[in-house]
């Protein structure tokens, strides 16, 4: 058992350092994170798709969907270049987001281990793919951050979804 000393020793250190660590986080520490939310109704500009199977069951190929979404009080641009391998109107969605913001500044993100999950007439679908940035331009050089993309799509495939991007994103 630790000596009544050594105990008071080792709070007051973990005591110190969260203080200082809490400190430079409310000092601007160039790590501290930010999180971004865009809120936009994507609609496919150009699609190429592929029925095969029986029954024409399964279905893959590419899509590229835009919309000016919100921010806040700000709009974004933004762009969606997905792949899609399903069948029966569900399965893997995968791609790259491009968010322009009004000062012409830009960042990349791609899309991991999506989803598109249809209801059984594949009029509907609910999607979800978890996002990883890729950098950007001006000043969102060298961001980096995660986050999710979550959206839903109340037409047959190839219809407008409206989507939400959330970014935890750190320079």
């Amino acid at each position: 058992m630790k000596s009544p000393r050594r105990l008071t020793q080792a709070l007051a250190t973990v005591c110190a350092t969260v203080l200082f660590t809490t400190t430079l986080a409310s000092c601007g520490d160039p790590a501290e994170s930010t999180t971004l939310q865009v809120d936009v109704l994507l609609e496919s500009v150009a699609k190429k798709l592929h029925k095969i199977g029986p029954s024409d069951r399964s279905l893959y190929g590419s899509n590229h969907l835009i919309g000016v979404g919100t921010m806040g009080d700000e709009k974004v641009d933004v762009e969606m270049q997905a792949t899609v391998d399903y069948t029966a109107g569900s399965g893997e969605i995968n791609g790259f987001i491009t968010f322009t913001f009004d000062d012409g500044s830009v960042i990349g993100v791609r899309m991991v281990n999506g989803s598109a999950v249809a209801k059984t007439d594949t009029t509907s679908a609910r999607f979800f793919s978890l996002l990883s940035v890729i950098d950007g331009t001006d000043g969102y050089i060298g961001i980096q951050g995660r986050g999710t993309f979550t959206g839903e799509r109340i037409d047959a495939i190839g219809g407008a979804v409206q989507s939400r991007f959330v970014l935890r994103v750190e320079r």
